[in-house]
């Protein structure tokens, strides 16, 4: 990581003390109603919006290691993202990612309901830490694409590709908890903060998908022609302007 020397960020040093705070809180009888109330879960359909907003604080899941490692790995990737782009563009990139991942979640969740089968635990996948996590790694995947990260510890790979490891550990995470909502909801995080963050921005993935799939399909036309067509070269005699093609 490259901010090792920078002091650690204020507003990141904020999110973990809040996510904490709130992952706590769930434990105890007296205030488990703050962290159910403010993250994303069914009370959402029963006009708690806010959610979509604050969901992304609030620490979720049980009592684990794994919860300490990501509050870890949110600082760790958090802390470089935050100081490449800047306070300001950090929030707006984060909102905009948690937001509209938050209602894709919810949009799938309510069609899952309208057909009779409901996630057993709607957005578990993507609750706090998860989708913070989710967002500084593809985030910085994008921004730091050709940094080398040792995963396990052991394994180096770019960071480029951590973006197809998060998408391959959102399909594991569904086929274990069958969270369709949250499945849709994370991985449309995993593609907002590559797209977003991209050179050109949206508009150029878009240029760049059309522009593809225009060649794409000349390719498959002119393939197409010539197995169509027969081009052999038939000897109509000794002199070779005999030779005609057909």
């Amino acid at each position: 990581f490259g901010a090792g020397a920078s002091p650690p960020p204020r507003d990141i040093l904020i999110i973990l003390g809040v996510v904490f705070g709130t992952f706590a809180l769930q434990f105890f009888s007296a205030t488990a109603v703050v962290p159910a109330l403010l993250g994303l879960g069914p009370w959402l359909f029963r006009g708690a919006v806010w959610q979509l907003l604050t969901y992304p604080f609030v620490g979720g899941g049980p009592v684990s290691l794994w919860f300490l490692v990501s509050l870890l790995l949110i600082f760790l990737f958090g802390r470089d993202v935050y100081w490449r782009v800047g306070r300001t563009r950090f929030w707006s990139h984060l909102l905009q990612v948690t937001v509209t991942s938050g209602v894709v979640a919810a949009l799938i969740e309510a069609l899952a309901m309208a057909v009779g089968n409901p996630s057993q635990v709607p957005f578990i996948l993507m609750q706090g830490q998860y989708v913070l996590v989710t967002v500084f790694i593809a985030t910085y995947a994008t921004l730091f694409a050709e940094r080398t990260i040792l995963l396990f510890f052991v394994i180096p790979i770019q960071a480029r590709w951590f973006i197809w490891i998060e998408f391959l550990i959102a399909v594991m995470g569904y086929l274990g908890t069958k969270d369709l909502g949250g499945f849709a909801g994370i991985t449309t995080a995993i593609a907002l903060s590559w797209i977003l963050l991209r050179p050109g921005g949206p508009a150029r993935v878009v240029d760049d998908f059309r522009l593809r799939t225009r060649r794409m399909w000349l390719e498959w036309r002119l393939a197409r022609m010539r197995r169509d067509r027969d081009f052999d070269v038939i000897d109509g005699g000794s002199s070779g302007s005999n030779d005609y093609v057909h």
